[in-house]
């Protein structure tokens, strides 16, 4: 009779569903049930939003692979500066790769905190997330690169109304990260490119190596070259104003 009375109460209990896939859906199946009654029982049926859509959570399987390279550079570089701080941001970038999901929703974007690298993550008080961000106030993004990916970029309005950057290194799957991304966050100021042309980029890929080496030329004949002039013109001018008041010293 126990037996009886424990299976009817387990049976009575709100079950959660976990599809074992790198994109995973969770959702509440008591819940469901509860929205779908709801749902049915509306007048106009064309204006009814289809409830697993509304409860879909998408979150990211953690990737090692940048952590793992930047700790590589500890073991290859004879600098010792450089050494060391390659070992810290690994060692950093380890343990936050280890801790953090990203998570899309059907209206909004955040970073889950979990423990340990248990492949099952539950939505719940116990899981702190950061943000969350809409996804309608983000209004530019960028990933570096497709193919070959290291760094994220989103600007959201959210947080302030002039706009709230936000830069993050690539701790999960960079190809589920950029295909979220693209269905998601909407269009950018520069031109994306699709998903199928993921494998192409990479750099072990002829056409990736030539597009990668590209971009890496461009960036350094364009942007660090505007840098050092700014910063030459910074230098400049401070040396001007030094030479003007050990003149001004000097005459009195």
């Amino acid at each position: 009779m126990n037996l009886v009375n424990k299976a009817c109460k387990s049976s009575l209990q709100p079950r959660r569903y976990e599809e074992p896939h790198n994109l995973r859906r969770v959702y509440d199946v008591k819940q469901l049930r509860a929205e779908d009654s709801t749902s049915a029982s509306s007048s106009d049926s064309d204006n009814v939003v289809s409830t697993s859509a509304r409860k879909m959570s998408v979150i990211l399987r953690p990737d090692f692979r940048v952590a793992l390279s930047v700790l590589a550079i500890f073991f290859l570089r004879p600098c010792p500066p450089i050494k060391w701080l390659a070992f810290l941001i690994g060692t950093v970038l380890i343990l936050q790769t280890a801790r953090l999901r990203f998570r899309f929703t059907s209206d909004q974007f955040d970073v889950l905190r979990v423990k340990g690298l248990d492949s099952k993550v539950f939505i719940g008080p116990q899981v702190v997330a950061i943000g969350p961000w809409p996804l309608r106030s983000i209004v530019d993004w960028e990933l570096w690169w497709p193919g070959f990916p290291v760094l994220a970029y989103f600007k959201e309005v959210h947080t302030k109304s002039s706009g709230q950057r936000h830069f993050f290194p690539v701790l999960s799957d960079g190809k589920d990260l950029y295909s979220q991304m693209l269905l998601n966050f909407g269009p950018s100021t520069s031109e994306k490119p699709a998903i199928d042309e993921w494998e192409s980029r990479r750099p072990l890929d002829p056409n990736g190596y030539r597009l990668l080496k590209t971009k890496i030329f461009r960036f350094l004949m364009e942007d660090v070259s505007k840098y050092l002039v700014i910063a030459a013109r910074k230098i400049s001018a401070a040396l001007f104003n030094l030479v003007q008041t050990l003149k001004q010293l000097l005459s009195s």
